[in-house]
C-alpha cells in the first residue's frame, strides 16, 4: 500500500473545497473552480474535468501524480 494512497475524502459544500487525506498524512485539496493544491501549495488545475469525472477518481490520479513527482526528486 502506497504512502500516497487516498484514505479519506471530504467535500465541504459551504466553502466549495474537497479535501483528501493521504496515508502519509499529506493533504490534497481541490476547489470548486478546479484549482488543486498539495499541502497548501498550488499544483495544477482540474477545472476542465471536474464536471465529468468523479472527485474520488480525480484525487486518486492527483495522489499518483504527486507520488511520481516525489520519486523523481
Amino acid at each position: 500500500m502506497s504512502d500516497y494512497q487516498v484514505i479519506k475524502v471530504e467535500i465541504h459544500e459551504e466553502n466549495g473545497v474537497a479535501y483528501a487525506d493521504l496515508k502519509n498524512g499529506d493533504v490534497l485539496t481541490i476547489a470548486s473552480n478546479g484549482l488543486a493544491r498539495y499541502n497548501g501549495e498550488y499544483v495544477t488545475d482540474y477545472a476542465n474535468i471536474l464536471s465529468f469525472v468523479d472527485i474520488h477518481t480525480v484525487f486518486e490520479r492527483f495522489a499518483k501524480m504527486i507520488e511520481q513527482a516525489e520519486a523523481n526528486n
